[in-house]
């Protein structure tokens, strides 16, 4: 059971990180130097904030195969 959890939980944290990174990449692309100061300000706010969720989903995607696999070997005991 907890594998089936382990599995849906790690599908949802990588869809969620794709769609965080394809964020990341659109802002990436568009041009903000003709905005004001302030939208400037706020465009690097919401990409500061997407990567630290970005490194957040990628520490916890990681955490999902450890916890998978270490499940799997104890039950093989």
């Amino acid at each position: 059971m907890s594998d089936i959890v382990t599995t849906e939980l790690k599908s949802d944290l990588e869809n969620i990180y794709k769609t965080t990174g394809d964020l990341l990449n659109y802002l990436e692309l568009k041009d903000f130097e003709k905005e004001s100061g302030d939208i400037r300000e706020l465009i690097g706010f919401i990409k500061f904030r997407l990567e630290d969720i970005e490194g957040t989903l990628q520490k916890d995607i990681f955490n999902c195969d450890y916890l998978d696999t270490k499940t799997k070997v104890l039950s093989e005991s």
